[in-house]
């Protein structure tokens, strides 16, 4: 691990009703007076509500769904199909991360989202079987049909 990427990077832990139960240095420095149980959506963007499409609470109710994989994907990973990965996965892509490497994916991601935004970053990918396979993931951030952003990775 890059030690001097870590120590530059934002870290927050939170809850799944968006508490923040724990952060670094580099967090306390940028929003000053900042607390363990301070929403995080109110202290780190003055939003009234949670973020839409939340890279930090991987577990919340706002867990980005999967809109599309390529079939050669679903073979690598060991899945009959789509909706066999689908369900593999719960259709959330956060269970497409290693736990483990989850917090570093959301660190190269960032935690600011906007059309254009490019990122690069490597974890581990579930396979069917229970194996993981290591991967880096290079993608942008778009705006859907719908006007929600969305990430198209390769």
């Amino acid at each position: 691990m890059n030690r001097s990427k870590v120590i530059h990077t934002d870290y927050y832990v939170i809850s799944e009703d968006f508490r923040l139960l724990e952060f670094n240095q580099n967090v306390k420095d940028r929003y000053k007076g900042i607390q363990c149980g301070d929403l995080c959506y109110q202290a780190t963007m003055k939003r009234d509500t949670p973020c839409p499409h939340c890279p930090i609470a991987g577990n919340s109710r706002n867990d980005c769904p999967v809109y599309y994989v390529n079939e050669r994907m679903i073979e690598m990973l060991g899945y009959d199909s789509r909706e066999d990965f689908e369900e593999g996965i719960d259709r959330k892509v956060v269970n497409t991360i290693h736990p483990d490497d989850l917090l570093q994916v959301t660190a190269d991601l960032g935690n600011r989202y906007y059309v254009g935004k490019k990122y690069e970053t490597t974890y581990r990918m579930p396979r069917k079987d229970g194996t993981w396979f290591w991967t880096v993931d290079r993608g942008e951030v778009i705006e859907a049909a719908d006007g929600r952003l969305a990430i198209i990775s390769a």
